[in-house]
């Protein structure tokens, strides 16, 4: 986007689309992207980025995730994983977890949040509770890179989903 005065040029992020993921095989060979009505668009010294150079990783360890994508958890302990390493200038990170049947969409916009917590490593493992969250809901986590200011890099994670089952016979069945 360029601004009424032509020599302040500024870039503009694009940002990934929420199934970024799901386009990752086969190869990419033609990318398309839909600007909204404008007299004029000029796209200069544009770069494509892998993913990994924006998003920090984050998984579950020993849990599996149902074919829904969630992971249910039982004992009210999650063991996650992150690595923002591939992000240039990362320290550490934010971590946030959803209020119970809450959810984060694609945006990063703010929204109601049970906890947040920097940490100053960029990777790691964290062992959360789940304690007091009422069963049969769901939450969610997601982490953002930060520099050494404790500014955000990038992008946030793909939030990982969980669902609270302290010993119901099925996760279906309330």
């Amino acid at each position: 986007a360029i601004p009424s005065n032509r020599q302040r040029a500024y870039p503009v992020r694009i940002g990934l689309s929420q199934y970024w993921r799901w386009y990752q095989e086969p190869e990419v060979k033609k990318l398309e992207i839909l600007f909204g009505a404008a007299e004029q668009i000029e796209l200069a010294d544009m770069r494509l980025l892998p993913g990994a150079a924006l998003v920090p990783r984050l998984d579950v360890l020993d849990n599996e995730a149902r074919p829904t994508g969630e992971f249910v958890v039982k004992n009210d302990k999650l063991t996650l994983s992150w690595s923002t390493t591939a992000i240039e200038g990362s320290a550490g990170i934010l971590m946030e977890t959803s209020q119970p049947n809450f959810f984060f969409d694609a945006q990063a916009r703010k929204v109601d949040l049970r906890e947040t917590t920097a940490i100053q490593e960029p990777e790691g493992k964290r062992l959360m509770s789940t304690e007091g969250v009422p069963e049969g809901s769901y939450l969610q986590v997601r982490i953002h890179a930060l520099d050494e200011n404790g500014k955000p890099l990038g992008e946030f994670s793909d939030p990982v989903t969980v669902f609270i089952n302290r010993g119901r016979p099925s996760t279906y069945i309330f």
